[in-house]
């Protein structure tokens, strides 16, 4: 979500940056006409199982007539250990984009919808072989000054050995100081039945209006795998 909490101010201008990182779910700020957005960082994953290291987590956002184009170029990820394979390569790759819903409803709240295609471009283990079109609704509820909360409800349409896929994230934040901020949250995903649970927190520092540093982490209580990561966002452009 927007952790410089400039979801916190629906419909306004966004006079600093507004990332999508680090938590798992997403901003319903669509970046200005004109802006470019890149959003990057690394990870490592540990637990029962492999290990796995993933570097890249790319995002490109760019604004044009009111809308967000994306693209997710994903990680090349790392993964050793029992049951790894020794599987490494890059992710599936996807393009998006992102619309502007309603602004300012009650005062308080932002909603955009996004819309995905996954391209079958990873490497063996590590993609799919099939398309796979993604839509997600997308919340940022302002909850005072300095406090936040937001919210993400998708469906991917499975194909081939792909199953449906229905994924959710709850995520409050809140703001420290004028430039660190902090979330806590859950996100979830349920496929034919079977449900899995992430439960993450990090901090965001703002070192300019253009530039977002970050750290974050998360485990799954189901599972007890974990990652931890860190990253930044960077824009340029009018706005």
């Amino acid at each position: 979500m927007a952790l410089g909490l400039a979801a916190a101010v629906p419909g306004g201008a966004q006079e600093t940056i507004a990332s999508d990182r680090p938590g798992i779910g997403s901003a319903s700020v669509v970046v200005a006409p004109g802006v470019l957005q890149a959003e990057f960082g690394t990870a490592w994953a540990g637990g029962p199982g492999p290990d796995a290291l993933a570097i890249g987590q790319l995002l490109v956002r760019y604004g044009i007539a009111g809308v967000e184009l994306e693209f997710l170029g994903n990680s090349w990820v790392n993964s050793r250990g029992e049951g790894a394979n020794g599987a490494d390569g890059f992710e599936d790759a996807a393009v998006g984009v992102k619309v502007p819903v309603a602004r300012g409803i009650g005062d308080r709240a932002d909603l955009s919808l996004q819309g995905l295609l996954t391209v079958p471009t990873g490497s063996e283990g590590l993609g799919s072989d099939e398309w796979i079109p993604t839509v997600v609704a997308l919340a940022d509820v302002a909850l005072g000054e300095a406090a936040a909360l937001g919210v993400n409800l998708g469906f991917s349409k499975g194909s081939g050995a792909v199953e449906d896929q229905v994924t959710a994230s709850v995520t409050p934040s809140v703001g420290l100081t004028a430039s660190l901020s902090a979330y806590a949250g859950w996100a979830g995903s349920f496929v034919d039945g079977t449900q899995s649970d992430w439960l993450e927190a990090g901090l965001a520092y703002l070192s300019g209006p253009d530039l977002q540093l970050d750290l974050n982490g998360a485990i799954s209580p189901d599972t007890d795998r974990w990652f931890v990561g860190v990253g930044m966002a960077v824009r340029t452009g009018s706005r």
